[in-house]
């Protein structure tokens, strides 16, 4: 009946289904899952985390319960707490690249770009084509200003993917930086070839 509440668009509808069913079964990980899941997408953290937890407390080994707990910590704005969840999912499941790379995300926030930086250069280490992983990694050293290395990452992300719309722009703005003037307007050029809407690369 959940179910069917939310493929009509109605999930207060399903949230009350969900509730009574687990009134009936209040050990049920997949219910206490549902419902985590559904007061998340209805923006009710305090409500979801607590059904989330339950689900994790139910099974310490489940990663999804876990990391329902470390989402549901980011989205409402608990980076540490969040943080500290990932890190402990990934002691479960090292090649875990989802949450490592949430991992990143979070720790760029807070402005702990060190250890983003060492974070991506495990994902890296396990997959050494991982696009994203390399355009972070170009990102992150050019807010550090270390701009060998934000080109040689930059670089690699473009030769995994030479149309990757923010890594061409990135790159003829770390050219601009150390005015290498040439090579910055044959990149932003190249860029509006392929991305002629992009305002900022032609101003």
């Amino acid at each position: 009946m959940a179910s069917i509440a939310l493929t009509r668009g109605n999930p207060q509808e399903a949230r009350t289904h969900l509730e009574t069913a687990i009134q009936s079964d209040p050990d049920s990980v997949y219910l206490h899952q549902r419902l985590a899941l559904l007061l998340k997408e209805l923006r009710e953290y305090g409500p979801a985390l607590d059904h989330a937890r339950k689900a994790a407390e139910l099974n310490p080994a489940d990663i999804e319960s876990i990391t329902l707990v470390a989402d549901i910590y980011a989205l409402s704005g608990n980076d540490d707490l969040a943080a500290e969840t990932y890190q402990k999912i990934l002691e479960m499941d090292p090649d875990n690249q989802r949450i490592r790379l949430l991992l990143t995300t979070l720790l760029v926030r807070q402005r702990q770009l060190q250890d983003a930086l060492d974070q991506l250069h495990m994902l890296i280490e396990q997959d050494p084509d991982l696009v994203v992983a390399h355009y972070y990694l170009g990102r992150i050293n050019l807010e550090m200003n270390r701009y060998e290395e934000a080109e040689k990452a930059l670089d690699e992300t473009l030769r995994l993917n030479e149309s990757l719309e923010p890594a061409l722009f990135d790159l003829a703005t770390l050219y601009q930086m150390i005015e290498r003037e040439e090579e910055a307007v044959a990149t932003y050029e190249k860029l509006i070839s392929l991305y002629p809407d992009n305002i900022p690369a032609r101003e």
